[in-house]
């Protein structure tokens, strides 16, 4: 009895925590998690066949030759297979996409580009060729206002003081077109110390002038909320750049999820769940305040059948109820910067500063994806808290491709935890079956050292009763004796003769 109410609890506290993952206490947004974990179930799948099927916004542009101004890229990949990026063919990128008298001439992976470059047998890229022959890049003066000094503890220190930019835009001569699609994120193994420094870094930056008590970037309770948002937004990133990672290295051969890895890099940390939550319900809030002036823009690539296609799958998603607006509303963005002056122009001098950190980034494919997801966070930022925001064509790719990989990250989240759940109330069912079987293993001794003597001795005891109760007992069927009385009428018949 007591051991089935033992098992009924651990069912009961699996339950609870389980349900407490699920249910976890956000900050600084306007919703809950429950709330987020319902609309993101909708949004994923619009959101997944709008990045799939669509030409428009699964073509990024970006410079993955940059180099970090900062230390020297000595970060490491398993594979060149895996960290290398494929760009895209010449029919692969639409003719209106194309800058006026350009045409990309050369694509040679960007691994190979790296190696000829290091050996001296490349000094330029000559990814675009003028029209009238020229070849080469025109080359892009490096912002006289970058700081690249190292400071005493090794870091760098810089800032940029242009205050109307969100993020450090690339070299439009140096850039390259890249498929997202056939460049998904995934792990790549890329390690070493320029991988760790520039977490480290970013972290570091987080700590605004004024910060009282900011130590590698944790930023307590007592700390502005614009700091603990900026702090919640890398952290966010950080996590849904984890799980993509986890998504991928944690499957087993059977197809049944691992969860060592979850759990040690997210599922213990309600801290970075949470955080990956308020990733998503900010980018959301930034879509849902501009469907307006994003339902403007023109998504065209010049293939008009995939260009309807683009447009019915946003259709679908201005109306969804996360999006549309009047319906849930994710973050308020309207007790943003009400307290000290200047304060949005650090918060935003901040945020550049870190999204320039991607530059030092030594894998070129965790490089691509750094460098959009930190410039789609930058769009929604610029989206909510800039009166009469310009977009470009990229920011757009960006912010979209940026929020479904965030919906990913939850719903990855959601599933493990549920995987959790399973786990935690098998275990009390195992855990309930091995009490089973130790009871009946225990009763089993105590009938050999105590039932059976005693059981044995009433045997004994019975069989003895028995067998004098059948002693005593006369047979049945014995014969009587003879009788010596002379028989009546013989004795007439002798005296009348």
């Amino acid at each position: 009895m007591r051991s089935g109410v033992y098992s009924s609890a651990l069912v009961v506290a699996a339950l609870w925590l389980s349900a407490y993952s699920f249910n976890l206490k956000l900050e600084d947004v306007t919703c809950s998690a429950v709330e987020l974990n319902d609309a993101n179930k909708g949004l994923n799948d619009v959101l997944s066949r709008l990045t799939s099927r669509s030409n428009f916004f699964s073509i990024f542009k970006v410079d993955l030759m940059k180099e970090c101004p900062f230390w020297p890229d000595d970060g490491m990949c398993t594979s060149k297979d895996s960290c290398g990026v494929e760009c895209c063919g010449d029919d692969e990128i639409p003719v209106s996409w194309r800058a006026d008298g350009e045409v990309p001439i050369a694509y040679m992976p960007l691994t190979i580009r790296n190696d000829r470059r290091r050996s001296g047998l490349l000094t330029d890229y000559p990814l675009f060729a003028r029209a009238s022959g020229e070849e080469g890049c025109v080359e892009c003066k490096d912002d006289p206002k970058l700081d690249t000094r190292v400071n005493d503890e090794g870091l760098f220190s810089f800032r940029v003081t242009d205050d109307d930019v969100w993020t450090i835009q690339d070299c439009e001569k140096k850039m390259i077109y890249v498929d997202l699609r056939t460049n998904p994120e995934s792990y790549t193994g890329y390690r070493g110390d320029s991988a760790r420094k520039a977490w480290t870094a970013i972290y570091e930056e987080n700590c605004f002038n004024f910060a009282k008590n900011c130590q590698g970037g944790i930023c307590d309770s007592e700390s502005c909320k614009e700091e603990r948002v900026l702090f919640k937004l890398i952290s966010g990133i950080h996590t849904s750049i984890t799980m993509s990672i986890v998504k991928e290295f944690v499957a087993k051969e059977d197809g049944s999820l691992d969860l060592d890895m979850y759990l040690k890099r997210v599922g213990y940390f309600e801290d970075r769940k949470g955080n990956l939550y308020f990733l998503l319900a900010l980018l959301t809030r930034a879509v849902a305040k501009s469907v307006d002036t994003l339902a403007k823009f023109e998504y065209s690539t010049g293939d008009s059948t995939n260009d309807a296609d683009t447009e019915m799958i946003l259709q679908e998603l201005w109306n969804h109820p996360s999006i549309k607006p009047g319906c849930l509303k994710t973050f308020d963005e309207t007790d943003m910067f009400q307290g000290l002056p200047d304060l949005k122009d650090e918060f935003r001098r901040h945020f550049r500063n870190i999204s320039s950190i991607m530059d030092c980034v030594g894998c070129e494919k965790c490089k691509l994806w750094g460098k959009l997801e930190f410039l789609g966070l930058g769009t929604a930022l610029k989206l909510l808290f800039d009166s009469s925001p310009q977009l470009q064509r990229n920011e757009i790719i960006a912010l979209f491709q940026t929020l479904k990989k965030t919906s990913d990250s939850v719903g990855l989240v959601e599933k493990f935890e549920h995987a959790v759940l399973e786990e935690k109330a098998a275990e009390a069912k195992r855990a309930e079956d091995a009490r089973r079987r130790e009871a009946v293993k225990e009763a089993l001794l105590i009938a050999n050292k105590y039932a059976l003597p005693v059981l044995a001795s009433v045997l004994v005891a019975l069989l003895t009763t028995i067998g004098a109760l059948l002693l005593r007992r006369q047979p049945s069927g014995t014969k009587k004796p003879a009788s010596t009385t002379p028989k009546a009428n013989g004795s007439i018949r002798r005296r009348t003769e």
